[in-house]
């Protein structure tokens, strides 16, 4: 027979569970919205503090070149990607073979850029002449950066660990201006912006991949049918995300000389601060 003290203690016990179930994840979420607003927060505090000592130090026309720079690689990434990285962060949180799904997303990610590659080895010259600097081979060794990366990333974002890839965004703006400042003083002022983007690209992606618990596998076609019957859908909003970003300053480009797109990206970075 149950005494009403038992019957009592399973109530409260049965209580607490549901209490638990209910409010840990809202916990969770909760902290993942801090540190993602306190990570945007310090990445814009960081590039607006970048931003008014470097226009100082490389001038307006500098800073043109460097955010042409970065246009141009951010159109270029979304051939290369293809939504993989989002492919790979969705099945792994569907707890699909972690270390054959990110090697497969890897691999296809690998062969993209080897793709696209091509045509800015080709375009050297075009490219150079746009950016209004002679770093298209940094253009090249950006795209291996970033997309690599990304995947890091987006793995990371796949085990659940929002909260941990919320440190990348402040991360990389960090060692920007950090890198920046340091080549400045060293004598790369015309390209120091330019390597100093990459130090940061590079950042988050050895970061990234010391932090993922994912184990790469063997790839698989099995494994790249599923992500790509994801990626052509999650390839749509990385696309529209990304123009609504840089059409502006790529379009501007062709029309207006790089001083004059330094200038306007220094409005929108410094307005950004406030947003």
């Amino acid at each position: 027979m149950v005494s009403l003290t038992d019957h009592t203690k399973s109530l409260t016990y049965w209580s607490y569970c549901k209490l638990y179930s209910i409010y840990s994840i809202p916990m969770n979420l909760q902290r993942s919205t801090i540190a993602v607003f306190g990570s945007t927060l310090i990445r814009n505090i960081a590039s607006f503090l970048a931003i008014a000592v470097f226009s100082r130090s490389v001038g307006v026309a500098g800073l043109g070149s460097f955010f042409l720079f970065q246009s141009v690689l951010s159109m270029v990434s979304l051939p290369v990607d293809m939504g993989i990285r989002r492919g790979i962060e969705k099945r792994l949180s569907e707890g699909k073979p972690a270390g054959e799904t990110v090697s497969t997303g890897l691999t296809m990610k690998l062969v993209l850029l080897a793709i696209f590659l091509v045509p800015i080895v080709l375009f050297q010259e075009p490219l150079n002449s746009y950016i209004g600097a002679e770093v298209s081979y940094l253009l090249g060794i950006g795209l291996i950066l970033y997309e690599l990366g990304g995947v890091g990333k987006f793995t990371l974002r796949g085990e659940l660990r929002v909260t941990e890839s919320a440190i990348f965004a402040p991360l990389q703006t960090i060692l920007w201006a950090i890198g920046g400042w340091i080549f400045i003083q060293i004598g790369f002022s015309e390209i120091a912006l330019f390597w100093a983007y990459l130090l940061g690209l590079a950042g988050v992606l050895v970061l990234s991949w010391i932090l993922i618990d994912t184990r790469l596998s063997a790839p698989s076609l099995s494994r790249a049918k599923s992500l790509f019957g994801y990626s052509k859908f999650a390839a749509i909003g990385s696309v529209g995300g990304v123009i609504y970003s840089w059409t502006d300053v790529i379009l501007l480009g062709f029309f207006i000389s790089q001083e004059a797109v330094g200038a306007y990206e220094v409005a929108w970075k410094v307005a950004a601060v406030s947003l």
